[in-house]
């Protein structure tokens, strides 16, 4: 009777056990998974912002040589932008 109230009690506590490190674990995992994707949509915010800034300014500078008469071909050229797109940066 003695050894079966110790291998129950021993079973028990191993499923306990093993219950505490599997949600130990999970919750580790989740802790990593949030820092990780916290990280990555930073990179990805930092580099959009780095992407949108970049287009700003070839248009400010469109802007500023249509302002000054310079051939929209040749701010095409120099920019990136389309011709398109410096047609409609003139339009008021």
């Amino acid at each position: 009777m003695r050894e079966t109230a110790v291998r129950e009690s021993k079973r028990e506590g191993e499923e306990e056990g093993l219950r505490k490190g599997l949600k130990m674990g999970r919750d580790e995992g989740i802790e990593i998974g949030k820092e990780e994707g916290l990280q990555e949509g930073e990179l990805r915010g930092i580099e959009k912002g780095l992407q949108e800034g970049a287009s700003r300014g070839r248009k400010e500078v469109a802007r500023a040589l249509l302002g000054k008469g310079i051939a929209i071909d040749i701010i095409a050229e120099s920019s990136g932008l389309s011709e398109e797109e410096i047609r409609e940066l003139a339009v008021p």
